[in-house]
């Protein structure tokens, strides 16, 4: 009777010691995919930002034929604002030498950002220029942003 206790106390702790390993295995695959999954969502959201701001930035027909081109537009904040920096990448198809004005307009149409910034480049020179914004601007997702001399 001792020796049966004693394998079966064996056993049961054999047991407890797999379930154990098994338990942990689980739970850093899960940690795992949670991670990924976090990173894959912050990835995303920041594509979506920067996908929907792509849409929502327009470039005057008279900046245009000065021969800027946008490229990549980026939200950041500065000046303890929330999203107040608009940051565009300019391509540069001739020598421009220009100032540019950035208005922000909500859904509505009502303005209520306004900001100016030096563009200087020669023709096949590319690079962000940043706009700054007074820290109550915050440039919504949903907003409009219109670049014009």
């Amino acid at each position: 009777m001792k020796k049966l206790l004693i394998v079966a106390a064996i056993a049961t702790l054999g047991a407890c010691h797999w379930a154990r390993e098994k338990a942990n295995n689980a739970a850093n695959k899960t940690g795992e995919v949670v991670a990924e999954a976090g990173a894959e969502f912050a990835d995303g959201v920041a594509k979506g930002v920067n996908k929907s701001m792509q849409q929502s930035v327009s470039l005057s027909d008279t900046l245009r034929v000065k021969g800027l081109q946008m490229g990549q537009i980026t939200l950041g904040s500065v000046n303890d604002g929330t999203d107040n920096l608009l940051s565009v990448y300019f391509i540069y198809n001739a020598d421009v030498n220009t100032s540019v004005t950035a208005r922000v307009l909500d859904e509505q149409g009502l303005e209520y950002g306004r900001t100016k910034a030096s563009i200087s480049g020669k023709k096949g020179e590319a690079g962000f220029v940043d706009f700054v914004f007074d820290k109550r601007t915050n440039i919504a997702t949903k907003s409009k942003v219109i670049l014009q001399p």
